[in-house]
């Protein structure tokens, strides 16, 4: 099976990464004091894409510059595209920090618990 290796520079990082990709079999790693977030890939080619527009909305949305990718043994570079961000009316922040895109928006971003305010 193959992977995707997306790395982060904290734990925080890693595990908001984790959740913005929480639609695929991705996990949050540390080892040796690095984070990463592993996405296990079991479908063909249209999930590789699912992937990246997920992390792509992620870090153009909510990230401090871009994503540091591993894939089949090179590294890539995934950048912000701000042509792809949605106006702030389409997303709601939760308290905890977590991003959901309002109805009529087709893709989820980041959805966690709701805290009580």
């Amino acid at each position: 099976m193959r992977s995707l290796t997306v790395h982060a520079e904290t734990a925080y990082t890693a595990q908001a990464i984790a959740a913005a990709l929480s639609g695929f079999d991705a996990a949050s790693i540390e080892a040796n004091g690095d984070y990463e977030v592993k996405v296990m890939l079991g479908g063909g080619g249209r999930e590789i894409v699912d992937v990246l527009n997920a992390l792509e909305l992620y870090v153009t949305n909510r990230a401090n510059g871009p994503a540091q990718i591993e894939f089949e043994g090179r590294d890539y570079t995934l950048n912000p595209d701000p042509s792809r961000s949605p106006s702030p009316r389409s997303w709601k922040t939760w308290p905890n920090g977590a991003i959901a895109l309002r109805p009529r928006v087709r893709k989820l971003v980041r959805a966690g618990p709701r805290q009580a305010s």
